[in-house]
């Protein structure tokens, strides 16, 4: 007992010396890790509980991505060597932990006590201590660049990157104030800054830490930006504590230096004194890059200053060369190219180019190139005043450069030119602008202030030079003229002698082949040319024949030898276009025939000789030289040529003289013959014409009438004298211009002799024209018909002229009139002769009635009409034109139906006058006289053939036949009229059951309701087969009598009464409200059709589609005292039933009961 007692006061002493141990300590199995026993300061430190502790392993307290090599680490035990490591406490703080090892056996289990000592703080002194060294190195090292690098933008650039890579900072950047001195614009940036901030980073002046820093010239620090006010987030950094330091220039700020930490507390009082630094060594940085430009820049502006004094020695050496050359040279080609190659060579520019105006003043034109421009621009190459650089200085006379062409908006590329810089220099001759040096190069801002004074000076030397060579060239040429001017004259000389010469020679020769070969001697001995020839011309066959030739084409041709066509060769040409031919180089002329390979010929002249009107030879001159022909021997030889007609002339005309004097004797005796018969046939002739009844006379071909001609000609055309006078005279008042216009065309044709005389004579515009003439016995006009024959009179197998008769035929003409008028009328009574004749007798007569009163209705609402009312008036006469042209219709008097068709055309016309006056009225008069008219014609035509007939009323019992037979014969009509085979079941209809004074009513209502069905309202027989129907249609009247009532129907089974199409008219119709419209019931909306103008056909025809039918009907039952019922149901029936009330009720007819 004291044994175990004394056990537990050691173990209770132990677990009390284990709890009292300052540093925490852990007991854990060795292979497993979890933790057997730890004293009370492992609870203190990692603020577990002693329970929680004893449910963990050791490797718990690493942080997670280390557990597992702790797990193989804690296995090896080396209990004189701690190792450093770091811990997680309950609450994820992170401490650094330094632990010391040894094996034990823990209640028999193999296991390992550790002491862990917390160095967190041992470790956060160490770490600032290495901050600190490496911010010193930083200073110390950013120190040295700042006195070693000169670059403003590569020293800040590597300040910045040095500070992200000693510290580790989440981001450093760095922003200088700009110009403004109201931004600050980023310049450098490192760290996490990068791919955050934008590089046009802008941040205002008192903007967030950065701005406050600027502005209020003080350090900002903030160690958690959570908690500071001024902090602004700029993008999507993690930031979580900021320094934000101004950088001075003397007591200027110029720029903030940040620097940014992902951590809190992350900057100390250190690393503000270290940012103090860094802060000052940029601004010594920038004074010193600052310093170092500006003393870059006076370097540079020396060089340029002693580039400039080189260039401008330079520029006067060359002034002084390009003088020397210019003044030594007179020739303008050669001085143009050296200008532009000297100043090319001196400058080595990229391209120089000459240009001058050009005659119009308007464009210039290249002259001489040089350097790169030869191989780009055209040698043609032209600018118009005004474009580009070039064109800009001719215009504005003011030297144009730029420094880049890119930026100036007067640059014109003309090619495929790399120019960055160009000048452009007038060249002026006292006020005018002559042309433009230009020069260009391939390198930016090339030209200065010294380029554009030795350019002006050399576009002063060029005008001067220009000038010295154009007077030079002017003098050369005017000395050439002088002598150009005196060998003419002596050449002048020559040519006026030899053309004296042969003058006197020609004037005392007749005879003709010695004449012409001492014409081309003379001429070839003369002017020594290589070869003379004279050719002349055979009309007949009309062929150039050589008859005398001198010089080396003696040694090639003989006389008669050469024929050539006119037109071949220049010969020919000469002969042909009867104009000079001449070439410099026959080589190159197209019409030049080389007769034989041996001639030598390079140039020719070849003269027409023309007497009078006709060319009748060619003199032809060659040489062996190019270009041997001028002005001046053209003018000779043509004289020559003049000469050699004349002397020509001058021997065929002797030779002629010769001929004649032999044959006037001759033809003398021959003309005392002719005489004699001469006498008599004129005797004849003149006979013949005085007594002749038609008019003769000779039409030459300008339309003029002969001398002589018949005294019947006189008479019908009521004209005395007509000799010579043209023969488009006599219509000029008679017929219409296009006429006298074909009359011309006509005669035209019979004097060309290609078409054929007989072909014409269907042509002839005067076969029959009616002429009125005046004359001074007559009051009144005289109208007559004439007709003109033409016949051609050909003399040598040409037509020289026409021979014209004139005949009146007046009175055929006016018997014809009268034979067709009469023709005409006996057609028409024919026509209604027979269509009278298969009418009813009963029916005519009852037509001819109704149609009386219908006219008299028509005056009576003529007379009534007034001006408030026209429209009105126009409706009731429409109902009763409407109504004669359905009786018409019904009895197939179509004469009369198309009459009264007409009427109604002339009544639609009139309703779309807007504002109607009685004058509009005028034409319906009229058709209602003519319908009146014909009325009576037919009365009258009845009365005629009234025994055809006995009597006009027939029994009662026909009177309902009548009926039934009209109906039909209307149905039958129709069906042929509109292709549509439609039957009449009238098998219910018993006419003798209607009232004698309803028979006028039931005909006309049913003629109306047979037209409706008929257009609209039964289909075609396809239509009809598609909807399962019979192909033929069927018409249904029928009769009955009630208490005090006639009653008929009408009804037929086609497609029924479209209610949409008719509601659709009464909207068109504006009669009525579209509201009211679409409230209507079907019944309302029926009796619509009975409306005027409420029509449900497509079209208007002779059978329907005006609208004014259904009104008729409606307005004869209503004045009657009578009803209309509709029954319609869609493609199957429509049906009309009529009651009219009995005013003299009678019995039916036993014979009809039985």
């Amino acid at each position: 007992m004291n044994v175990v007692h004394k056990m537990e006061e050691i173990q209770q002493t132990y677990y009390h010396l284990f709890n009292q141990i300052a540093d925490p300590v852990f007991i854990y199995s060795r292979s497993t890790g979890q933790i057997l026993d730890c004293n009370q300061a492992v609870t203190r430190l990692y603020g577990y509980s002693k329970d929680e502790l004893l449910q963990m392993s050791f490797p718990d307290f690493f942080p997670i991505a280390e557990r597992n090599r702790i797990k193989k680490a804690i296995k090896i035990i080396n209990r004189d060597v701690p190792f450093t490591y770091t811990h997680m406490k309950k609450n994820g703080v992170a401490i650094h932990v330094e632990i010391l090892s040894d094996k034990s056996n823990y209640q028999g289990t193999e296991s390992t006590i550790s002491i862990v000592r917390d160095i967190s703080d041992r470790v956060r002194i160490e770490e600032k201590l290495k901050r600190r060294a490496a911010q010193s190195t930083l200073v110390a090292e950013i120190s040295k660049r700042v006195n070693r690098i000169l670059n403003l933008e590569t020293i800040l650039n590597e300040i910045v990157t040095s500070i992200n890579d000693s510290f580790d900072f989440y981001g450093v950047m760095l922003l200088m104030v700009d110009e403004k001195e109201s931004l600050l614009r980023l310049h450098s940036l490192a760290g996490g800054y990068k791919g955050v901030f934008p590089e046009d980073l802008c941040i205002g002046i008192g903007e967030g830490m950065i701005g406050l820093a600027a502005r209020s010239k003080q350090i900002q620090l903030s160690n958690d930006v959570t908690k500071n006010s001024n902090y602004i987030r700029k993008a999507h950094e993690v930031t979580l504590s900021e320094l934000s330091v101004p950088i001075y220039d003397n007591d200027k700020v110029i720029g903030v230096l940040d620097f940014q930490s992902d951590k809190k507390n992350a900057f100390d009082t250190s690393d503000v004194e270290v940012a103090e630094t860094l802060s000052s060594q940029i601004s010594s940085a920038t004074e010193n890059a600052r310093l170092y430009e500006k003393a870059q820049k006076e370097i540079k502006y020396r060089k340029k200053v002693e580039e400039t004094v080189v260039r401008r020695a330079k520029h006067s050496d060359l002034l002084y060369q390009i003088s020397r050359k210019l003044t030594g040279e007179l020739d303008l080609d050669t001085l143009f190219t050296l200008v532009v190659t000297s100043i090319r060579d001196a400058f080595d520019y990229y391209g120089v180019m000459l240009l001058l105006y050009d005659e119009s003043k308007t464009a210039l034109r290249m002259q001489a190139i040089a350097g790169a421009y030869a191989g780009v621009f055209p040698v043609d190459l032209v600018i118009q005043t005004g474009e580009g650089m070039i064109g800009t200085a001719a215009r504005n006379r003011i030297v144009q450069v730029t420094g880049d062409v890119t930026q100036n908006p007067d640059y014109v590329r003309k090619a495929d030119e790399i120019t960055r810089s160009e000048l452009s220099v007038p060249v002026i001759k006292g006020d005018e602008v002559i042309g433009v040096l230009d020069i260009q190069s391939d390198k930016v801002n090339a030209f200065d202030r010294s380029d554009v004074t030795a350019a002006e000076t050399l576009s002063l030397q060029i005008a001067a030079a220009i000038d010295i060579a154009r007077l030079y060239q002017q003098a050369q040429d005017e000395l050439e003229e002088r002598l150009k001017t005196e060998r003419e004259a002596q050449r002048r000389a020559k040519q006026a002698a030899l053309i004296n010469q042969i003058g006197q020679r020609l004037s005392s020769q007749l005879e003709l082949d010695a004449l012409l070969s001492e014409t081309v001697n003379s001429v070839c001995d003369v002017f020594d040319y290589y070869g003379v020839l004279l050719l002349t011309l055979d009309e007949e066959k009309n062929i150039l024949t050589l008859v005398a030739m001198a010089g080396q084409y003696a040694n090639y041709f003989k006389v008669g030898e050469i024929a050539l066509q006119v037109g071949q060769g220049m010969v020919g040409q000469a002969a042909l276009t009867r104009e000079v031919q001449i070439s410099g180089n026959v080589d190159e002329n197209p019409h030049y025939v080389r007769s034989r390979g041996e001639e030598k010929t390079k140039s020719e002249l070849s003269v027409p000789i023309i007497s009078g009107e006709k060319v009748i030879g060619v003199l032809d001159i060659e040489s062996e030289e190019y270009n041997a022909f001028d002005e001046s021997d053209i003018t000779v030889l043509k004289t020559i040529s003049s000469q050699i007609a004349a002397a020509i002339a001058n021997a065929r005309l002797f030779q002629h003289a010769q001929q004649e004097i032999h044959e006037r004797m001759e033809a003398e005796q021959e003309l005392r013959k002719s005489q004699d018969s001469l006498r008599e046939a004129k005797k004849e002739t003149d006979t013949i014409l005085q007594n002749v009844e038609e008019g003769l006379f000779i039409i030459d071909p300008k339309y003029c009438i002969g001398s002589q001609y018949s005294q019947a000609l006189t008479e019908i055309l009521y004209r005395s004298e007509l000799a010579n006078i043209s023969f488009m005279d006599i219509f000029n008042d008679q017929l219409a211009g296009d006429i006298i216009e074909n009359i011309k065309d006509y005669l035209d044709l019979m004097f060309n002799p290609g078409i054929d005389e007989d072909t014409l004579a269907d042509l002839n515009p005067l076969a029959n024209v009616k002429m009125v003439f005046h004359t001074q016995e007559e009051i009144l006009s005289i109208e007559k018909f004439l007709t003109f024959k033409f016949k051609r009179v050909c003399l040598e197998g040409q037509i020289s002229e026409l021979i014209a008769t004139v005949t009146d035929i007046t009175e055929q003409v006016r018997l014809t009139q009268k034979l067709e008028e009469s023709e005409e009328q006996s057609k028409k009574q024919m026509e209604w002769f027979l269509s009278i004749l298969h009418v009813e007798p009963q029916m005519l007569k009852e037509f001819i009635e109704t149609a009386h009163h219908e006219m008299d209705t028509i005056d009576r609402y003529f007379k009534q009409s007034r001006a408030d009312s026209y429209k009105e008036t126009l409706d009731h006469i429409y109902r009763s034109v409407h109504s004669i042209k359905g009786n018409a219709s019904l009895m197939d008097l179509k004469f009369f139906a198309n009459r009264a068709h007409e009427f109604e055309e002339t009544i639609e016309s009139v309703k779309k006058i807007e504002k109607l006056t009685a004058s509009d009225f005028v034409p319906l008069v009229l058709h209602q006289k003519e319908l009146r008219s014909h009325l009576e014609e037919v009365h009258d035509m009845i009365d005629r053939i009234s025994q055809i007939h006995a009597q006009f009323r027939p029994k009662r019992s026909f009177e309902g036949e009548i009926i039934i037979n009209l109906i039909k014969n209307l149905v039958k009509t129709l069906s042929r009229d509109l292709d549509k085979d439609v039957k009449l079941d009238d098998s219910q209809f018993d006419g003798e059951l209607v009232p004698f004074e309803y028979k006028g009513i039931v005909k006309d209502v049913l003629i109306q309701m047979v037209r409706n069905s008929m257009a609209h309202g039964i289909e075609s027989g396809q239509k009809r087969k598609d909807l399962g129907k019979p192909e033929k249609g069927c018409i249904t009247i029928s009769t009955l009598e009630t208490k005090g009532k006639f009653c008929f129907r009408f009804r037929d089974d086609g497609r029924g009464l479209n209610l949409e199409a008719v509601r659709k008219k009464a909207i068109a119709s504006g009669k009525w409200a579209v509201s009211d419209i679409e409230s209507w019931d079907a019944q309302t909306l029926s009796e619509t059709i009975f409306e005027p103008g409420i029509s449900t056909a497509e079209e208007t025809t002779m059978v329907a589609g005006r609208g004014v039918g259904m009104g008729i009907i409606k307005q004869k039952v209503l004045e009657n005292d009578g009803k209309i019922k509709i029954d319609s149901k869609p493609d199957k029936y429509l049906e009309f039933e009529i009651s009219l009330p009995l005013k003299n009720r009678r019995k039916k007819v036993q014979s009809r009961k039985s």
